[in-house]
């Protein structure tokens, strides 16, 4: 009968006694091995490899050599998303990029790991990777640490570009760019000294506007920027203006629209974080009374991770959608720490979540009452739908879960009228409201969004 080994490990690596002698275990081949158990002749292990890849592998042979058996899903940090070319992107704060298998459900890095994107040609640090675009000549562009990288061959190889970019000597943001935007041939780059745009490829960069800038949003025929004010773009990124009296007041983090109106955010950091918000036709930015933080806009929706708020209700109505999501545990005081979420995205027909340590999560664009494709698999039941609209002083709600709750709220946000279905197709009067345009919300019986919309009652 084969003796199996012996394994011991401190805080730094795993070892496995080879005789007499203690060597450092094949296993340990990133930081914090740890080995899970031992059954019918083979090992478990696990290994938070380089760029948070974390891994559970075996072995068959008593550790001599170790093959992966599943990437761990819930385990990987993919706390920002991104969208380009039609497909979904992912990355964490330590220069890891993944990219979305809708095939399989499976996420695969799209930059081979430990790839340098910080500091010069020559000389510097693993860069962070901030953003991702597609276009100009049919090739990604990554804003990194170390300028504007392209690739041609969907992210094997990647060429650097820097001429034109500000230079911070500081490594390794040595050319820092925050995001990209890009429309036909010209490519606009966020930077923390200025805006620059470049119409051949990325090989030349000129500035466009001298704003410390940290985002870069299209919403309408406006292209928005933000940083140490906001400014607007309706030219591909040629010329700017201020946005709402916006010349100053940040440093802004993020900008997004949803509702007709502009949402952006003082960085976390400053003293008090405020979040403000314009109609974009607005010629100043009102505030909200909290800070909601990073917010993702889409349609009618901020979407704040684990909530969100429906603009055509109202501005500071924060509805929690985290009812399923896993959860770090500190103490019995302190229970459940959501903070390891991240900002949301819409990809297809759903609304998907990034995390620091649990992967992503998504759930169905229907369930905030936006239309699904057929083939959508979340999409189970029918849409509801609620007619006639224009109504005068009935109107039936149709596709409704027994016992849900239909709520209609006037133009203030005020709830006027509330009532719980009885029947998947139910009649609803509403004689005793005036004339005019309200909003409806139906609710599940545990909460969840199952429709809203426009009535007008004539």
């Amino acid at each position: 009968m084969q003796q199996r080994p012996l394994f011991t490990r401190n805080a730094n690596a795993l070892f496995q006694l080879n005789g007499s002698t203690w060597v450092v275990s094949i296993l340990d081949n990133g930081s914090r091995p740890i080995l899970l158990g031992y059954s019918n002749g083979i090992y478990l292990g696990f290994v938070i490899s380089l760029y948070n890849s974390d891994k559970i592998l075996k072995s068959s042979d008593n550790g001599a050599t170790w093959t992966e058996i599943v990437s761990t899903p819930y385990m990987y940090d993919i706390s920002n998303l991104f969208t380009a070319n039609g497909i979904l992107f992912g990355n964490n704060n330590s220069g890891a990029f993944f990219n979305y298998n809708s095939s399989d459900g499976s996420w695969s890095r799209f930059i081979i790991a430990g790839y340098n994107f910080g500091g010069t040609v020559t000389n510097g640090s693993v860069g962070n990777v901030y953003s991702i675009a597609f276009g100009a000549g049919n090739k990604y562009y990554i804003g990194t640490n170390g300028g504007v990288w392209s690739s041609s061959d969907n992210g094997t190889t990647w060429l650097q570009h820097h001429i034109g970019l500000p230079i911070t000597n500081t490594l390794p943001g040595y050319k820092t760019v925050k995001d990209l935007y890009i429309s036909g041939n010209s490519i606009i780059a966020a930077t923390t000294a200025g805006i620059y745009r470049s119409t051949d490829q990325a090989n030349t960069w000129t500035q466009v506007s001298t704003l410390v800038c940290n985002d870069l949003h299209k919403y309408g025929s406006y292209l928005y920027a933000t940083g140490n004010g906001v400014f607007r773009s309706n030219d591909n990124g040629l010329t700017w203006s201020a946005f709402a009296g916006a010349t100053s007041g940040g440093p802004f983090s993020y900008i997004t629209g949803a509702g007709g109106k502009l949402f952006t955010s003082t960085d976390a950091s400053s003293t008090p974080g405020n979040t403000v918000y314009a109609d974009t036709l607005a010629t100043s930015f009102s505030s909200l009374t909290t800070n909601i933080g990073g917010a993702y806009g889409y349609g009618d929706f901020l979407f704040l991770s684990k909530f969100y708020i429906n603009t055509a209700l109202s501005l500071t109505n924060q509805v929690d959608m985290t009812d399923n999501l896993p959860c770090y545990y500190a103490s019995v005081a302190l229970g459940c720490i959501e903070t390891y979420l991240s900002r949301n995205v819409v990809y297809g027909d759903n609304l998907w979540l990034g995390t620091s340590g649990f992967s992503t999560w998504y759930r169905s664009i229907g369930d905030f009452g936006f239309p699904v494709t057929a083939t959508n698999i979340e999409n189970e039941e029918s849409a509801i739908a609620l007619y006639p609209n224009p109504a005068t002083n009935n109107f039936t709600v149709q596709n409704a879960k027994q016992n849900s709750v239909i709520s209609i709220y006037n133009l203030q946000g005020s709830k006027v009228f509330t009532k719980k279905l009885q029947e998947k197709t139910d009649n609803i009067n509403i004689e005793q409201l005036s004339n005019g345009i309200y909003f409806y919300q139906v609710l599940s019986i545990d909460g969840n969004v199952m429709g809203q919309g426009k009535v007008v009652k004539n």
